[in-house]
């Protein structure tokens, strides 16, 4: 039977900055679809927030 690992010592480091980056990249996409559905579509702000992460999480899911 092999050793037994730690997982902790098989998961790589990932720097914070990227994490960081990635939640505001994905903040940033959610305030455009949010303010684009409301001034392209005219919907008001709580259907232009159902409309957008319904959308972003359908095409997540996509791919």
């Amino acid at each position: 039977m092999p050793p037994q690992r730690n997982p902790m010592e098989t998961i790589q480091y990932v720097p914070i900055s990227i994490i960081y980056y990635a939640l505001a990249a994905l903040t940033a996409l959610i305030v455009y679809g949010i303010v684009g559905s409301i001034y392209i579509m005219g919907l008001d702000f709580y259907n232009a927030v159902y409309f957008t992460i319904i959308t972003i999480a359908t095409v997540v899911t996509g791919i």
